[in-house]
Protein backbone atom coordinates (compact mmCIF):
# COMPACT_ATOMS: atom_id res chain seq x y z
CA UNK A 1 0.00 0.00 0.00
CA UNK A 2 2.92 2.19 0.73
CA UNK A 3 4.90 1.83 -2.49
CA UNK A 4 1.31 2.33 -4.84
CA UNK A 5 0.99 5.61 -2.63
CA UNK A 6 4.68 6.30 -3.25
CA UNK A 7 4.20 5.53 -6.45
CA UNK A 8 0.57 7.89 -7.64
CA UNK A 9 2.85 10.67 -5.66
CA UNK A 10 5.52 10.71 -8.22
CA UNK A 11 2.58 10.07 -10.91
CA UNK A 12 1.12 13.32 -9.34
CA UNK A 13 4.98 14.79 -9.38
CA UNK A 14 5.55 14.30 -12.66
CA UNK A 15 2.14 15.89 -14.47
CA UNK A 16 2.83 19.35 -12.28
CA UNK A 17 5.70 19.48 -13.15
CA UNK A 18 6.01 18.19 -17.26
CA UNK A 19 2.67 16.53 -18.27
CA UNK A 20 -0.07 18.15 -20.52
CA UNK A 21 -1.07 21.69 -19.32
CA UNK A 22 -4.80 20.50 -20.04
CA UNK A 23 -4.67 17.10 -17.01
CA UNK A 24 -2.42 19.85 -14.81
CA UNK A 25 -5.25 21.91 -14.61
CA UNK A 26 -7.66 19.19 -13.88
CA UNK A 27 -5.54 17.88 -10.99
CA UNK A 28 -5.18 21.09 -9.11
CA UNK A 29 -8.85 22.30 -9.94
CA UNK A 30 -10.60 19.24 -9.10
CA UNK A 31 -12.41 20.48 -6.02
CA UNK A 32 -13.50 23.58 -7.74
CA UNK A 33 -14.69 22.12 -10.64
CA UNK A 34 -17.13 19.99 -8.62
CA UNK A 35 -18.05 22.64 -6.41
CA UNK A 36 -19.48 24.51 -9.75
CA UNK A 37 -20.85 21.37 -11.29
CA UNK A 38 -23.22 21.28 -7.81
CA UNK A 39 -25.39 24.27 -7.87
CA UNK A 40 -25.62 23.26 -11.64
CA UNK A 41 -27.89 19.85 -10.33
CA UNK A 42 -24.90 18.00 -10.24
CA UNK A 43 -25.76 16.18 -7.42
CA UNK A 44 -22.27 13.70 -7.36
CA UNK A 45 -20.35 16.50 -7.63
CA UNK A 46 -21.02 17.24 -3.87
CA UNK A 47 -20.38 13.55 -3.03
CA UNK A 48 -17.20 14.01 -4.93
CA UNK A 49 -16.41 17.21 -3.02
CA UNK A 50 -17.32 15.26 0.34
CA UNK A 51 -14.99 12.11 -0.53
CA UNK A 52 -11.94 13.96 -1.82
CA UNK A 53 -11.82 16.68 1.65
CA UNK A 54 -13.76 14.94 4.27
CA UNK A 55 -11.16 12.97 6.07
CA UNK A 56 -8.24 15.48 5.82
CA UNK A 57 -10.84 17.99 6.90
CA UNK A 58 -12.19 16.19 10.03
CA UNK A 59 -8.19 15.86 10.77
CA UNK A 60 -7.76 19.77 10.44
CA UNK A 61 -10.53 20.51 12.48
CA UNK A 62 -9.00 18.19 14.96
CA UNK A 63 -6.73 20.21 15.66
CA UNK A 64 -8.38 22.98 16.84
CA UNK A 65 -11.07 21.33 19.02
CA UNK A 66 -9.40 18.14 19.78
CA UNK A 67 -12.35 16.04 19.69
CA UNK A 68 -12.49 13.62 16.61
CA UNK A 69 -16.47 13.49 16.93
CA UNK A 70 -16.96 16.99 17.10
CA UNK A 71 -14.63 17.85 14.37
CA UNK A 72 -16.65 16.03 12.07
CA UNK A 73 -19.75 17.49 13.54
CA UNK A 74 -17.66 20.85 12.91
CA UNK A 75 -16.91 19.40 8.67
CA UNK A 76 -20.35 18.31 7.91
CA UNK A 77 -21.33 21.75 8.90
CA UNK A 78 -18.60 22.60 6.70
CA UNK A 79 -20.32 20.68 4.07
CA UNK A 80 -23.78 21.82 4.75
CA UNK A 81 -22.81 25.67 4.15
CA UNK A 82 -21.36 24.46 0.69
CA UNK A 83 -24.64 23.03 0.01
CA UNK A 84 -26.89 25.78 0.93
CA UNK A 85 -24.88 28.46 -0.43
CA UNK A 86 -24.17 30.47 2.07
CA UNK A 87 -20.43 30.48 1.34
CA UNK A 88 -19.64 31.21 -2.23
CA UNK A 89 -15.98 29.75 -3.84
CA UNK A 90 -14.75 33.41 -5.95
CA UNK A 91 -11.60 31.17 -7.04
CA UNK A 92 -9.15 33.43 -5.18
CA UNK A 93 -7.30 31.11 -3.60
CA UNK A 94 -6.89 26.96 -3.93
CA UNK A 95 -10.44 25.35 -3.32
CA UNK A 96 -9.25 23.23 -0.73
CA UNK A 97 -7.69 26.82 1.33
CA UNK A 98 -10.97 27.96 0.58
CA UNK A 99 -13.23 24.96 2.14
CA UNK A 100 -10.02 25.05 4.96
CA UNK A 101 -10.77 28.03 5.94
CA UNK A 102 -14.71 27.85 6.43
CA UNK A 103 -13.79 24.58 8.23
CA UNK A 104 -11.32 26.72 10.68
CA UNK A 105 -13.43 29.31 11.04
CA UNK A 106 -16.56 26.88 11.99
CA UNK A 107 -14.18 25.36 14.87
CA UNK A 108 -13.54 28.40 16.13
CA UNK A 109 -16.80 29.50 16.20
CA UNK A 110 -17.14 26.67 18.39
CA UNK A 111 -14.49 27.21 20.78
CA UNK A 112 -16.14 30.54 21.66
CA UNK A 113 -19.69 28.64 22.89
Amino acid sequence: RRIKLIESFFDFIRLISGGDKEERRKVMDNGASSYHRFPAGNVNALEELVELYSDGLILFINGFVNNLAVAEDLADETFFELMSGKSRYKGRCSFKTWLYKIGRNNAVDHLRR
